[in-house]
């Protein structure tokens, strides 16, 4: 699992520099996944959603949330 995660987190790195001198970025968002896990030693699979939510408050200040079910 950890091995599958590199090539996107390089990606993200590759980006932020890009994106980092931007007018007008925003940090604010609502984003909606899917969520998923198989455990092998169940033999079990759980298939879910979720979402993501980071909101400006004042002048750098902000307020994140993540929810997240799986059954």
């Amino acid at each position: 699992m950890r091995f599958t995660l590199v090539p996107f987190i390089a990606a993200a790195m590759l980006l932020v520099p890009i994106g980092a001198g931007a007018q007008g970025l925003s940090y604010s968002y609502l984003d909606f996944g899917y969520v998923g896990s198989d455990l092998d030693a169940f033999d079990e699979n759980f298939n879910g959603g979720g979402v993501r939510l980071s909101v400006e408050l004042i002048g750098g200040l902000f307020a994140f949330g993540n929810y997240a079910y799986q059954t």
